[in-house]
């Protein structure tokens, strides 16, 4: 089908502010006044408007407030303009956009109105004695009416006797020289569609296209939750946010990008540059506005809106200044302070009683699979574990794990066991392997320097209650979630210490890093009672060692 959008309002937009989500207005096609003259001939033919109307040409929103379209239209009188800068393209866009709203909107009643812009700034518009003023959300005081309920053909004029301020929310923020690098990731992501469905056919222009009265959907996949960082364009979200200067971004990335070195068969430099910069960004926004006004203490924490846990962040925020946005605040970085644990290299926690992700077909594994619920055990994480045995006494029961977004670094590699009934009941001797496998030929890479799968023991013949294990390595019995391992307590069994991963496996749509768990009790060590071939497996970690 020919389309032809009757409006240039899109390509306006998209010039000077971003992106913007579209807005669904019950008035979006509302009653047109009964003038014959459009608002941008009323705005033409004031003599005090001059200087409003000249910059409606400018900007190309002269053709738009010529059309079928419905508008309101606060036009800044000649006075109220006398001492605005002119001179910057953008600071016109915004000026203008500020004070047009796509419906009808006239100057009555008595209740205060929130009323969102063409640029999606919502501006109360409110009546305070006689008089009716437009302001920012955040002020006290507006612009005053100097004129109202102008009616024009498609829409209403209101002069005002001064502008209404700009001010950019944290998405606009960025778009300002200085913040290349993160803006223009960010903004790669944009995406403008046109709703036909949505959109009303008003004309077929002389070529025989269909002309539309045009409805378009706006998205970004960083605002939303399955990859995004926070609606950062949205005035009713408040968030802090800190944002790289070009330098500082450029300082993070060489410092970042030896993480995601890829082993990609296609372009692995292309992948690798998309990786970075994600990991750049994913924990820089906090759903918190008052960042700026703390002062924290080494047992403060706060959490990015991706869930990253950052403590005693003072080191976050110690080189660079704090700016006002509609939004919230943005913190303008000088360099970017994060520690590789706390954003591109943080701890992997694989819960064993998560199906996705988890790996178990009876038959290969030699082995049954049931859950179990211990929401009294303070020592398991979610309250919750598998217990893996095997199906007959030759057989050694096994179980396999996702490793997902592990990144080209090292890690300690762990198994959190839970002790058996009664609670002394502990003893397994397990078997690992890392590997990476390939979902189209389904053949396992063991990871180089484990092709021999590696074991570690775990006992309970300690009489201070300390785990006992093989002499090649005494310190298998490492805790994580505070004190000291015992023989009656959930343990963290190291698995394998300053474990190499020389390439990242960072947002794969199928993950490839897998680890198998094997419990390697021989049959004669079950027989004199010493051993049981059973797993009680409460998560898999990997934490990261700098």
């Amino acid at each position: 089908m020919n389309i032809r959008n009757n409006t240039i309002l899109s390509l306006v937009l998209v010039a000077f502010s971003g992106m913007f989500p579209a807005c669904e207005d019950a008035e979006h096609y509302a009653e047109k006044g009964q003038s014959q003259t459009s608002l941008m001939g009323l705005i033409s033919a004031r003599p005090e408007l001059s200087r409003f109307a000249e910059l409606l040409r400018q900007t190309g929103y002269d053709a738009i407030l010529d059309g079928e379209q419905v508008y309101t239209v606060w036009a800044p009188n000649d006075d109220a303009l006398a001492g605005a800068d002119l001179s910057d393209a953008d600071k016109v866009a915004y000026l203008v956009s500020n004070h047009i709203a796509r419906f009808s909107a006239s100057a009555s009643g008595s209740e205060e109105r929130t009323v969102s812009m063409v640029n999606d700034k919502p501006l109360k518009f409110y009546r305070d004695g006689d008089n009716y003023y437009l302001r920012v959300a955040s002020a006290s005081t507006g612009a005053p009416l100097v004129n109202k309920n102008i009616a024009a053909k498609n829409g209403l004029l209101h002069v005002l006797g001064q502008d209404v301020p700009f001010v950019r929310n944290i998405w606009q923020y960025m778009a300002q020289p200085g913040f290349e690098p993160i803006k223009d990731y960010l903004y790669s992501f944009n995406r403008r569609t046109f709703m036909e469905n949505q959109s009303t056919q008003i004309d077929v222009d002389g070529t025989g296209m269909n002309v539309y009265d045009s409805v378009f959907i706006n998205s970004n996949e960083m605002f939303y939750p399955f990859r995004g960082i926070g609606y950062l364009n949205y005035e009713d979200s408040i968030y802090s946010m800190i944002m790289p200067t070009k330098e500082a971004w450029d300082e993070a990335y060489a410092r970042v990008a030896p993480y995601f070195a890829s082993n990609d068969p296609i372009d692995p430099d292309s992948v690798q540059r998309e990786n970075t910069k994600y990991a750049l960004i994913k924990d820089l926004v906090f759903f918190d506005d008052d960042l700026s006004q703390r002062n924290f203490s080494p047992s403060d924490t706060i959490f990015s809106t991706r869930g990253a846990a950052i403590g005693n962040p003072n080191h976050l925020f110690t080189d660079g200044e704090w700016k006002e946005a509609s939004n919230g605040k943005v913190f303008v970085a000088n360099k970017l302070n994060y520690t590789a644990g706390e954003a591109w290299q943080q701890p992997i926690i694989i819960e064993a009683e998560y199906a996705l992700g988890r790996i178990f077909d009876p038959a290969t594994e030699k082995g049954t699979l049931r859950m179990w619920w211990d929401t009294n055990d303070k020592d398991l994480s979610n309250g919750r574990y598998i217990i893996v045995s095997s199906t007959g006494p030759n057989d050694y029961p096994s179980v396999t794990f996702d490793i997902p977004n592990t990144v080209a670094g090292k890690y300690n590699i762990y198994c959190r066991l839970v002790p058996g009934t009664p609670r002394t009941e502990v003893r397994s001797r397990i078997v690992y392997e890392i590997y990476k496998w390939n979902k189209g030929t389904d053949i396992k890479d063991y990871i180089p320097g484990r092709a021999t799968p590696s074991w570690r023991l775990l006992g309970n013949n300690d009489a201070n209650g300390r785990l006992t294990t093989e002499p090649e390595d005494p310190a298998c019995y490492e805790g994580m979630f505070g004190g000291a391992a015992r023989a009656d307590a959930a343990t963290n069994m190291l698995l394998a210490r300053n474990f190499q991963f020389k390439h990242a496996n960072f947002n794969e749509e199928n993950t490839s890093i897998r680890i198998r768990i094997i419990s390697f009790v021989p049959p004669d060590w079950v027989a004199n009672g010493t051993f049981r071939n059973v797993m009680r497996i409460d998560c898999i970690m990997l934490v990261p060692v700098e």
